[in-house]
């Protein structure tokens, strides 16, 4: 079951869809120690998911073009393209990579986005400190945030079609067709 998510749908439902989805996958990774039954659980919630290495990169390929115009495969098939809430396709998925991240893509499939906020750690570019700094020129904001394994920030939030997401400096934001790790 996929949800699409309109401008009138009950935040309260989504919100604690979301919760209760987190912590379950939680539960059911701390009890198998398989990211893959997490996956099964953002799934069984409604939310499309797909693989991602452990470098945060979407794992299924485009699909191949027969006329040879896009050697790399078709643009718009692969990665998020392909997040699916189908128990048998993310099934083999983790089979094939039981290492894999779980990936939720971001937009209308699942009425979140997110912003990325990244230490120094592996990262080319340390954006904690400007994301901590624009939140002291604003009010406190109330939404959901997840620690990600490098120390960095995912601050989730709430997405609505009517209501464009600009894109701040050196701060990745996940708005449409894109990706957000979640955490198991």
């Amino acid at each position: 079951m996929s949800y699409v998510l309109s401008r009138t749908d009950d935040l309260d439902q989504r919100d604690r869809r979301l919760k209760i989805a987190i912590a379950e996958a939680i539960a059911a990774f701390e009890q198998s120690g398989r990211m893959g039954d997490a996956a099964l659980v953002y799934a069984r919630h409604g939310f499309p998911i797909c693989p991602l290495t452990i470098n945060k990169l979407p794992i299924p390929k485009r699909d191949p073009d027969p006329t040879g115009q896009y050697p790399e495969g078709i643009p718009g098939t692969g990665g998020v393209y392909k997040a699916t809430t189908d128990p048998i396709i993310i099934t083999a998925w983790w089979r094939r990579h039981p290492k894999a991240l779980i990936g939720l893509p971001t937009g209308s499939r699942t009425g979140i986005w997110a912003i990325d906020a990244d230490t120094a750690i592996d990262h080319t570019q340390e954006s904690v400190t400007a994301w901590q700094a624009l939140l002291l020129q604003h009010e406190t904001l109330v939404t959901r945030q997840h620690l990600s394994s490098t120390g960095g920030l995912h601050v989730i939030f709430n997405w609505y079609p009517d209501q464009p997401i600009g894109f701040l400096v050196r701060i990745c934001i996940s708005s449409t067709n894109n990706w957000s790790r979640v955490n198991a």
